[in-house]
């Protein structure tokens, strides 16, 4: 790919002009080729990771619909989110900054490695490594029922 892609995020919709829903080939078209694979070494794989650390994005590919895409990470600086930059920022700022965006109120989760701020209603997540943010997943809108609402 010549250029590095636009990292917009995109709650419950994708990233850019990358949705949520796209098959492999929609979702190599507009990141390129993955740099790795994680899943594929499974018998029968249930889900599938294209790995990007070179722009800081992960793709992921669901076998329960046909390997479309779901879910999506970044680790970028590059990355906006309504139109501000969080990678990067302590948790008092960003989450000031997220107040602001329409996320919907936030659930803190700790874990292992930091902890997480869950925006559900976006199904989006900011994760914390000690109070810096470092990572940022959002994923398609399945609801109650286990309706996925691809994006249109």
């Amino acid at each position: 790919m010549a250029t590095a892609p636009k990292l917009i995020i995109r709650p419950r919709i994708g990233l850019s002009d990358l949705k949520f829903g796209a098959s492999h080939q929609n979702a190599r078209d507009y990141l390129g080729e993955p740099e790795s694979v994680e899943g594929l070494d499974a018998p029968s794989p249930e889900w599938l990771t294209w790995q990007y650390p070179s722009i800081g994005v992960d793709a992921s590919f669901d076998a329960e619909f046909d390997f479309r895409l779901i879910s999506l990470s970044v680790t970028s600086e590059e990355a906006s989110l309504f139109g501000c930059r969080f990678i990067g920022l302590d948790g008092k700022t960003a989450l000031e900054r997220a107040a602001e965006c329409p996320l919907g109120p936030y659930k803190r989760a700790d874990d292992a490695l930091g902890w997480e701020a869950e925006f559900h209603e976006a199904d989006l997540e900011f994760r914390f490594d000690g109070d810096r943010l470092w990572l940022i997943s959002w994923r398609v809108f399945i609801d109650e029922q286990d309706v996925v609402h691809w994006p249109e």
